[in-house]
């Protein structure tokens, strides 16, 4: 026990430079060791039973780095949450498609990226862990689900707009019709994702018949 103290207290001070002041550079070491610290903890045990307190001990910084950052742990889970959802957009197609692709092909692609990246096992550990606190962190639970599905929808919402600028066949309203092929989409894998047979395959699968059902109602957009 003795021994790890030391340890703890040795990296403790590998944070800050001799004068006592971390640089700049030792300040986003210390801020990617508490989030890194924070977020396996939180997925390990959850939102109650992780402290603040042994998060501040298993980064190897003091109680007082921890609480200057984030004074409280609903403050701390909320600055993971955003810093994933920071990264996990990387996962999804958000570069422009090339202009000419159908539409079709467009939320077939859309679709299927979106059901690989729910089901990275990350990003669908911590939309259970969201879903189980949904009571003690109401807001949290919205503004995680919110911003992610707000993302994607203005992406595919450019996807119906340009196509639909090609073709010279106006769409009244883009984000309506994005919302209604996310929606589609996020309530399937909410419904099978307990699936132990949902693939890669089942997942095109779906996607195929969502978008065909998409255009095959265009008229009504």
């Amino acid at each position: 026990m003795a021994l790890q103290k030391q340890t703890k207290t040795k990296e403790s001070k590998g944070f800050v430079s001799k004068r006592g002041r971390p640089s700049s550079a030792q300040v986003a070491a210390i801020d990617d060791v508490i989030l890194t610290t924070a977020r396996t903890m939180f997925l390990d045990k959850g939102f109650s039973e992780t402290a603040m307190e042994a998060v501040a001990a298993s980064a190897g910084v003091s109680k007082g780095t921890l609480y200057a950052r984030y004074p409280d742990k609903q403050a701390l889970f909320k600055a993971v949450a955003e810093e994933r959802i920071a990264a996990w957009r990387a996962l999804t197609p958000g570069e422009p498609i090339s202009e000419g692709v159908p539409l079709p092909t467009r939320f077939f692609r859309r679709g299927v990226a979106v059901l690989r990246m729910l089901r990275t096992p990350e990003i669908s550990a911590f939309m259970r862990l969201l879903d189980s606190e949904f009571d003690r962190l109401p807001e949290l639970s919205r503004a995680f689900n919110v911003d992610g599905f707000k993302y994607l929808l203005h992406m595919l919402a450019d996807d119906v707009r340009s196509t639909a600028k090609e073709a010279s066949a106006p769409c009244v309203d883009p984000e309506g019709v994005a919302d209604a092929f996310l929606s589609a989409v996020f309530g399937w894998y909410y419904l099978h994702r307990s699936d132990e047979h949902m693939t890669d395959d089942s997942c095109a699968a779906f996607v195929s018949r969502l978008t065909s059902l998409m255009v095959g109602g265009r008229s009504a957009w």
